[in-house]
């Protein structure tokens, strides 16, 4: 293994690992706000759209590739 994919694979395991503890903060958040209702959908959903989006670069281009393919099947049923 050269540095070169050391590094590709610490840059996206970084990006996994902070895109789920953005989404476990939503799901606090979510919690938070269905307690005390607290009117925070707007950054929330920025939120979501951000963590979603540091997974998908997290994801190999093969992982990438299978998760789509089932969300379209999924959708599309």
């Amino acid at each position: 293994m050269n540095v070169k994919n050391i590094m590709n694979d610490e840059v996206r395991g970084l990006c996994l690992c902070l895109g789920f503890a953005g989404l476990a903060y939503v799901a606090f958040l979510l919690l938070l706000a269905a307690f005390t209702g607290f009117k925070i959908v707007k950054g929330l959903s920025l939120l979501i759209a951000f963590s979603a989006g540091l997974i998908c670069l997290g994801f190999k281009p093969q992982v990438r590739n299978r998760v789509y393919n089932y969300a379209r099947c999924v959708l599309l049923k």
